[in-house]
């Protein structure tokens, strides 16, 4: 890990803490020192050389939702998958506190037992999943 401690951080070098942050950890939350305009212009030069998965988690996208084996909404929603319903669902609200909202299929859900793959390569896997992704 690196530690940038002189407030001279070149965010183009590789080597740098903000480029580290930025590419080796899972999320990147804002740092008061890191000048954006100069961090988003360093990483320009790098987006092209992303795979497409690295692109896609660099995207936003929809909320995720996971749902653990204990959680009233779990056979809910398992359900909804089981039956491969493709039109958004209503949330019923007496298995989730009384949030309201519509649900719509992960077409890369991960569901109890399978296996969940570590985006991180120095990571395991997690071979014992019971929640849904």
């Amino acid at each position: 890990m690196f530690v940038w401690t002189n407030g001279s951080c070149n965010l183009g070098d590789p080597n740098s803490w903000a480029a580290w942050c930025a590419f080796v950890s899972p999320g990147v939350a804002p740092l008061p020192f890191v000048d954006e305009r100069r961090l988003r212009a360093a990483l320009e030069e790098v987006y092209p050389d992303l795979t497409p998965e690295e692109t896609r988690r660099n995207s936003l996208g929809g909320d995720v939702l996971f749902v653990g084996k204990h959680h009233p909404l779990h056979d809910f929603v398992l359900e909804l998958y089981q039956t491969g319903s493709t039109e958004p669902v209503g949330v019923p609200p007496e298995l989730c506190h009384g949030i309201q909202g519509k649900f719509s299929l992960d077409e890369e859900a991960i569901l109890p037992d399978q296996i969940v793959c570590s985006p991180v390569p120095m990571l395991r896997d997690l071979t014992q999943n019971a929640a849904i992704r």
